[in-house]
């Protein structure tokens, strides 16, 4: 699979399977602290299920296909980058005709033991003291203090949705979209 990358540094490795296997600034890999990564179902009644398998580069995307029959469930993704953004779009259908609601992730591996998370754009406060989540806004950052870099997550402030930023050690650092 081709390296999603910006022009200003910024590059995504995606696994095989479908996971984050690396996130990369200015070609050097970010720490990665977190077990889980990539795209999550969470069904509202039970357990995370990680979205995996049939990745495919088409041009410069990366496309991922998934389909789950036992929670009735299959997703569509498409991760490209642009100049200073990877982005990841996609549809998630329901294929048992239940009305229900879902909760999709994204998880970057990302965070080291001195990283802060941004509660704000003036304040910030150590990943150690997780877990975090920010749900009033459209943005949130992870960052190393001793070496300046950092990573942020967002959702187009021009397709505002349901939707909130966490930092746990269990999926590392996420957006989470309810359905």
């Amino acid at each position: 699979l081709p390296l999603l990358s910006t022009e200003d540094g910024l590059a995504i490795e995606l696994s095989n399977t479908g996971g984050v296997a690396a996130v990369y600034l200015d070609g050097k890999p970010l720490p990665a602290t977190a077990p889980r990564s990539g795209l999550w179902l969470h069904p509202v009644s039970g357990n995370g299920v990680p979205i995996e398998g049939k990745l495919a580069a088409t041009g410069d995307s990366v496309i991922q296909r998934f389909e789950d029959r036992q929670h009735g469930l299959a997703v569509q993704a498409a991760f490209s980058a642009g100049p200073k953004a990877i982005l990841c779009t996609g549809v998630v259908e329901d294929l048992k005709g239940d009305d229900r609601g879902i909760d999709l992730l994204f998880a970057l591996p990302v965070g080291g033991p001195d990283w802060r998370w941004g509660k704000s754009i003036r304040e910030e406060v150590p990943l150690a003291k997780g877990p975090h989540v920010l749900a009033a806004t459209t943005f949130s950052s992870v960052s190393d203090p001793a070496t300046g870099r950092g990573i942020a997550v967002a959702v187009p402030a021009d397709s505002p949705c349901d939707c909130e930023f966490t930092r746990d050690a269990d999926l590392g650092y996420a957006v989470r979209f309810r359905f």
